[in-house]
């Protein structure tokens, strides 16, 4: 009879750790994916910063999924230079996504010793050079209060997350669509832009390399249909507006809505 309950006993723990080694063994991290992008869509950049990413991440293969810790990961990756991570997830059983942005050089932060050319991660990616003005004018010169008075070193923070600054680049250079008009031509991107100053949240200005100014006067919660109704009025406007003068953009506590107005 002891034997019998000792048989039943060994066959249950058995049992119970195979089914502990199935369980195991299932729910590991055997895959893992990535999914980084540019604005501009897929690039080879983005199967190199794969690479790159891969290093940082390889070290979650082979643990338990349950055990997995997102934030660890995110952190790890977001010491890639020109690389953050927008979403790490998990899908179960045993596989897990790098979803990553990967920024490129787009605006520039005047400070003192130089230049300091800035990407999507809001991190300084290139610094120690002063000829950046003269030698691209793809790039965005944004400037705002104390900025010049700044020490700055690659990898460092241009624009900190939730900031003023970061999400006015953010909603210039990255949320605004790029406008094509009813025929086909692309009228207005972020190399449209020629320098943004950022004043405060209600006064936010930028020029264009048309030679057109740009005042925006209403609060930050309006900003990206600010931002979208310039661009409407400005794939209509005539050469002669675009060319020239100013327009200031407002949000009509009275009206409701955005308005636009024009002078030279």
């Amino acid at each position: 009879m002891r034997r019998n309950k000792f048989a039943i006993l060994l066959t249950l723990a058995l049992g119970l750790l195979a089914f502990i080694i199935v369980l195991s063994l299932v729910f590991t991290v055997f895959f893992i994916e990535f999914d980084g992008l540019t604005i501009y869509g897929k690039t080879e950049d983005v199967v190199r910063a794969d690479s790159f990413v891969r290093g940082k991440v390889e070290k979650v293969r082979y643990s338990s999924i349950f055990l997995f810790d997102k934030e660890s990961v995110e952190k790890d990756v977001n010491e890639i230079l020109n690389v953050e991570a927008t979403e790490v997830e998990c899908v179960f059983p045993n596989k897990i996504v790098i979803h990553y942005t990967l920024s490129t050089c787009d605006y520039m932060i005047a400070f003192d010793g130089g230049y300091a050319l800035g990407g999507q991660n809001g991190k300084a990616l290139i610094t120690g050079r002063t000829d950046f003005r003269e030698s691209d004018d793809s790039l965005v010169l944004v400037s705002f209060p104390g900025s010049e008075s700044l020490s700055i070193k690659e990898g460092d923070m241009l624009l900190e997350k939730e900031s003023l600054e970061r999400e006015v680049v953010t909603q210039l250079l990255y949320r605004t669509p790029y406008f094509v008009n009813k025929n086909g031509e692309q009228v207005f991107n972020k190399n449209s832009i020629k320098d943004i100053s950022i004043f405060s949240a209600r006064d936010i200005r930028f020029n264009l390399w048309t030679g057109l100014s740009v005042k925006i006067t209403c609060a930050l919660d309006h900003l990206d249909d600010a931002v979208k109704e310039f661009v409407s009025w400005y794939s209509e406007a005539s050469d002669e507006k675009k060319e020239g003068g100013s327009a200031t953009v407002s949000f009509s506590e009275t009206a409701g809505k955005i308005r636009i107005s024009y002078g030279l």
